[in-house]
């Protein structure tokens, strides 16, 4: 696959509006594939979830760009891992909608990604929000109401996926050639946010993503999540926390291959 150029994307939580102009930025940065962060929308139990995904699908076809994500914590993962890997290791959600598992590692235009999707619900099980507020309330998004309590056990990276993953960074690593970038939904432990206090629940998710860091030891960390914009370094990496459809800006990030290609500068 010949890419020059790649628009990493925030959480975009099933936003129709927000991820047609992500896709109009891309053209517009010549970029030939969009990365998003996860927390992307899988939520086709719902009729807005349907049209989500056909729209964006429909404006991906007309631009002629593919979308990737790794899966983030609200989505609807009884539908998601349904889905069949493809021998190329992604799940097709839609002609040009591709999912990257956890682990999955491949390569474009000479530059190694990595996907470690996850992360733990602040509005779920052990979370700060509910253990604080409650059940969250109905709240409307993709244009219908829809619960953001609702609370899928697989958001999280288990111990074992955390393991089959180092395995895979450290064959990949010891056969064939250094990962330049992992793109990841949490944000290994590690990285100070700033507004951000971490909690037990939450930590042990990010202890083992920093765990997969670690074994891949790439040149980027790409991470969405946090629903803000920061920048920080993780040992050797530079880690680009990108904000979400909530935020009024910094939720996109356009950048070439050939920059992927180098060690970024502090």
């Amino acid at each position: 696959m010949n890419i020059k150029n790649i628009l990493f994307l925030g959480d975009s939580h099933g936003n129709t509006t927000f991820v047609l102009k992500a896709i109009d930025a891309a053209l517009h940065n010549k970029c030939e594939v969009i990365v998003q962060l996860g927390d992307f929308g899988i939520w086709d139990h719902t009729d807005a979830g349907i049209r989500f995904l056909d729209t964006v699908d429909d404006a991906l076809e007309d631009a002629e760009i593919s979308l990737y994500f790794c899966e983030g914590n609200h989505e609807n993962f009884n539908s998601l891992l349904k889905l069949p890997v493809s021998t190329d290791g992604f799940r097709r959600v839609r002609k040009n909608i591709l999912h990257a598992p956890r682990g999955h590692i491949w390569n474009w235009s000479g530059i190694t990604f990595m996907a470690m999707g996850g992360a733990h619900s602040i509005d779920g099980p052990e979370g700060i929000w509910q253990q604080a507020r409650g059940p969250l309330p109905v709240r409307h998004v993709m244009d219908d109401p829809v619960d953001l309590g609702s609370w899928w056990p697989e958001e999280t990276i288990t111990a074992t996926q955390a393991t089959e993953a180092k395995q895979a960074a450290h064959h990949y690593r010891e056969q064939t050639g250094e990962i330049d970038v992992l793109i990841a939904h949490d944000c290994p432990l590690g990285v100070n946010i700033p507004g951000i206090s971490g909690y037990p629940a939450g930590n042990r998710n990010r202890r083992l993503l920093a765990e997969v860091c670690d074994a891949a030891n790439p040149k980027y960390i790409f991470c969405g999540h946090y629903h803000r914009r920061w920048r920080d370094k993780y040992n050797n990496a530079r880690v680009e926390i990108l904000a979400a459809d909530i935020n009024d800006s910094d939720q996109a990030l356009a950048i070439s291959i050939n920059q992927l290609k180098k060690w970024p500068e502090d």
